[in-house]
């Protein structure tokens, strides 16, 4: 199992903050049993190393300032920039082997049915992740599906895909995970497309002058102060 050395740190404050980025360090939290949160750091590169070589659920060891002792965790919680999409902070939650977890993970589809082959049918993936209860050793990498086999109009359900052992959800079994339909082609006729501008375009060189401007503009009030 892959291991990140992690760093305590002491500041919250923005400024800190993004000078730790700029430095090439990522901020952190870990939660851990009955110490609650502490803020931590790691450099940027070796989480890129560890989440590289962890696959799925992402259950990995930290280890704290040089500690021996490594704490199990889990990644509660990631932040990204909003245009580079890159990771910004992390919040990590110790997990102990005897203990059951809820975590989601990864649903990987393979295959393509023959009628989206044929471009008969289209194919939709509305869940592409399960959350489940198990321990952290009971813990699958992902959940395969097949939808090689599916029809032009079909679908595969929760209750479709087999859990290991040691492995439940709460999510409802009839709930969608994938699902083939036939596609509807529209051909919008070129003459009656044309008609219909022109129409559209005599009916609003007809409206009375001004019309369009008879609404209120909404804006600041006279008078209001700056912000």
């Amino acid at each position: 199992m892959a291991t990140l050395q992690i760093q305590s740190r002491q500041s919250a404050n923005s400024a800190a903050v993004r000078r730790l980025r700029a430095q090439g360090v990522l901020p952190m939290a870990l939660i851990r049993k009955g110490q609650g949160t502490t803020l931590v750091q790691a450099s940027q590169k070796d989480v890129k190393t560890v989440l590289r070589s962890v696959t799925g659920a992402a259950v990995f060891s930290v280890a704290v300032d040089a500690d021996p002792k490594e704490t199990k965790v889990i990644i509660k919680d990631v932040q990204r920039d909003v245009i580079s999409r890159g990771i910004i902070h992390l919040t990590l939650q110790e997990v102990r082997d005897d203990e059951v977890i809820r975590i989601a993970v990864p649903i990987t589809f393979h295959g393509e049915p023959d009628g989206v082959t044929k471009k008969k049918s289209s194919l939709m993936t509305p869940l592409v992740s399960l959350e489940i209860h198990a321990k952290p050793a009971d813990i699958p990498d992902h959940f395969h599906v097949d939808v090689s086999q599916m029809g032009d109009v079909d679908k595969i359900v929760v209750g479709d895909i087999p859990l290991p052992e040691g492995v439940t959800t709460h999510i409802p079994p009839d709930t969608l995970v994938v699902t083939t339909f036939h596609m509807r082609i529209v051909s919008l006729d070129a003459p009656a497309a044309a008609e219909a501008v022109v129409a559209e375009g005599e009916a609003a060189a007809t409206a009375e002058p001004g019309a369009a401007a008879s609404a209120p503009l909404v804006g600041p009030k006279e008078g209001a102060a700056k912000a």
